[in-house]
């Protein structure tokens, strides 16, 4: 029971210090949600296709770097993609193929070098 406790401590602070960093690198008018069990979703309005996938490649790489936590985005784009928020959602989830779950991977957030926990 207590082992179990740990985990989930030690879960819900990694995806708030994941949370956080990602959040750094929004435009002021992006939204970042909690989507489910170790999945974040972000919406941006008004990017291209282009700018889409150098922001996951960019947040792919930061995360990685600076946390040591492998992550994995894909995005969806309205209306081509999708025409309400849960098919777009649905092709961006299908995208990702088998979501990595920040839970397995136990690296030590302390020794982070990102300067993102405050």
């Amino acid at each position: 029971m207590i082992a179990d406790i740990q985990r989930r401590t030690v879960y819900r602070y990694q995806t708030a210090v994941l949370a956080n960093a990602v959040s750094q690198r929004l435009r002021a008018m992006d939204v970042l949600v909690k989507a489910d069990e170790g999945r974040l979703l972000i919406l941006c309005p008004e990017l291209s296709a282009e700018e889409t996938a150098w922001l996951c490649k960019q947040l792919e790489k930061t995360i990685a770097t600076d946390m040591g936590l492998d992550v994995r985005c894909a995005a969806s784009l309205f209306p081509g993609e999708g025409l309400t928020f849960d098919g777009l959602q649905d092709t961006a989830v299908g995208k990702l193929g088998q979501t990595i779950d920040i839970r397995h991977q136990t690296k030590d957030l302390k020794k982070s070098s990102s300067p993102v926990i405050s």
